[in-house]
């Protein structure tokens, strides 16, 4: 007996109409009229997301149907928001030349880049569950840590300044170890921390 395949065109178009509609809806997320950098989502009783973008920082706490702009503090210039990270209670910025911003408890922004000698920062992160250990990643100076939450910066020399430090992250199972990752491609690892 033949097996018809009109079932299987009618499953076909079935797998096709739902992926085009997951297309769709990836597509529509994020403020309007922004390119996104990064983004950083703090769960908790709201859960937020935070996008570092070239025209400032936006945050949702709808899962990214509305928008609002967050920069009160952040300088009125063209600087690209170029990463953002941190917790519910302290958030980090970077910016493209104009080094890095914390917000702390529902106030502005305020600079914290004392101590980085490169202001084109590329990229940032904080260390889940402890909001004093901070890196920041720039240009041409290579990384930057702080232990007391963006008081002040000093440089890791055990990384060589290799070129621009694009992104750094924290293991999510294991905060001692981090991912450094710089271009030209290359790639570290820190299983202590940072200090090697």
């Amino acid at each position: 007996m033949p097996i018809s395949s009109a079932p299987l065109r009618r499953a076909s178009s079935l797998v096709i109409g739902l992926a085009l509609v997951a297309v769709s809806l990836w597509a529509q997320g994020g403020p309007p009229g922004a390119t996104i950098n990064d983004f950083h989502v703090v769960d908790g009783p709201t859960r937020w997301i935070y996008v570092a973008t070239d025209s400032g920082v936006y945050r949702s706490r709808d899962d990214g149907s509305t928008w609002q702009a967050f920069n009160e503090g952040l300088p009125s210039t063209e600087f690209d928001a170029t990463a953002v990270s941190g917790g519910a209670n302290q958030l980090f910025v970077a910016l493209d030349g104009d080094g890095v911003y914390r917000w702390q408890n529902q106030g502005p922004w305020v600079k914290t880049s004392n101590g980085i000698t490169d202001l084109k920062v590329f990229c940032v992160a904080a260390k889940p569950g402890d909001p004093t250990f901070v890196l920041a990643g720039t240009f041409s100076k290579g990384v930057f840590r702080s232990t007391d939450g963006g008081e002040s910066w000093t440089r890791l020399t055990s990384l060589p300044l290799l070129g621009a430090s694009t992104d750094i992250a924290f293991a999510p199972n294991d905060t001692q170890r981090i991912l450094a990752l710089s271009n030209p491609a290359q790639l570290y690892e820190s299983r202590d921390g940072g200090a090697s």
